[in-house]
């Protein structure tokens, strides 16, 4: 995963109102962790808000890799025989 560039981001949220996508974060001890990342500007009289709504995913993702690793390691064996 990539980090989403910043002009890429801003402009999105522009645009669209809002954004959704993975984003890295570091936690206050040192942890990077990946989270599912939702942004919406609202109006507040005559403010612009962004509502920002962020889920950790971390595992999520390392199981995913594991899985993947997994079936590219059976398909080699399968190819294999």
């Amino acid at each position: 995963m990539q980090p989403v560039p910043s002009k890429e981001f801003d402009a999105a949220v522009e645009e669209n109102g809002n954004w959704q996508g993975e984003l890295k974060h570091t936690t206050k001890d040192g942890r990077v962790i990946i989270v599912e990342s939702r942004h919406k500007v609202v109006r507040d009289d005559d403010r612009l808000l962004v509502l920002e709504s962020n889920r950790d995913v971390t595992a999520r993702k390392r199981v995913e890799r594991q899985l993947s690793e997994m079936n590219l390691t059976l398909e080699k064996r399968v190819d294999e025989q």
